[in-house]
């Protein structure tokens, strides 16, 4: 059996400056050549907090003003790493549960490899139920290569 590197590889970002190092490791480490790479953000807002917000705003506003934030950043960091491969890098900004977005767009995209970070729990909840991570691990049709975050590599 012999592994092939991959030619379209999904990246997770979830806006945090370690988003620049998942881009480099993907760029760096794990692609074919002419590949394509998706980087992915999930606006994901708690539906408390989504109340509150669409009761004190219009909510078309607020999920505009959100996607296009994190559309806007992730292409300036795109931009960035376009000097550094050949490689062409697709930006997605989607809304939803993280971990279920991920899967479907890295199945939708034919994805060969996801790219993404790991936290250490910060509640009882994820300790036991597991995280967006651990939740694509158990049902990811591809590789998942994870990285400690807040670590170098």
């Amino acid at each position: 059996m012999s592994i092939t590197a991959p030619r379209t590889l999904v990246v997770a970002s979830d806006l945090s400056p370690e988003t620049r190092r998942l881009l480099s490791y993907a760029l760096e480490h794990h692609h074919a050549p002419h590949a394509r790479l998706v980087l992915v953000h999930v606006v994901a807002v708690a539906e408390h907090v989504w109340a509150a917000l669409s009761r004190a705003y219009a909510a078309d506003d607020v999920k505009e003003k959100l996607f296009t934030m994190a559309d806007d950043l992730l292409r300036d960091l795109s931009a960035t790493h376009a000097a550094e491969s050949p490689m062409g890098i697709e930006v997605q900004v989607h809304w939803g549960d993280p971990a279920e977005v991920l899967l479907d767009v890295a199945r939708s995209e034919g994805a060969e490899l996801i790219v993404m970070g790991r936290h250490a729990p910060s509640s009882v909840r994820t300790f036991v139920l597991g995280g967006v991570t651990d939740k694509v691990l158990r049902r990811a049709t591809c590789p998942v290569a994870v990285l400690p975050m807040g670590r170098p590599t």
